[in-house]
């Protein structure tokens, strides 16, 4: 199910893992960052630091499409980095 960028989406597509820590002791938080915009990355930090607390895994997940270059079209992100869609 992509859930791109909608918090309630996200929330809901990781309700069930979430309920599946905590019956364990554990949870985890979600912390999204946009590598389209490369500012999000220190924003993320911050965002981890300010929470003061430890953390133990870390899941990056980023998509990348690959397609025929007939059918490419290239869009800059905000960083100026290539986006093809």
């Amino acid at each position: 199910m992509p859930v791109g960028f909608e918090p309630a989406l996200r929330k809901a597509a990781t309700a069930h893992v979430r309920k599946e820590a905590a019956a364990a002791g554990g949870g985890f938080d979600l912390v999204v960052v946009d590598l389209a915009n490369l500012a999000s990355v220190p924003a993320c930090a911050e965002e981890l630091l300010k929470k003061g607390d430890s953390f133990d895994v870390i899941i990056a997940n980023t998509g990348v499409m690959v397609t025929p270059l007939s059918h490419t079209l290239v869009n800059l992100t905000r960083s100026g980095l290539e986006a093809h869609g």
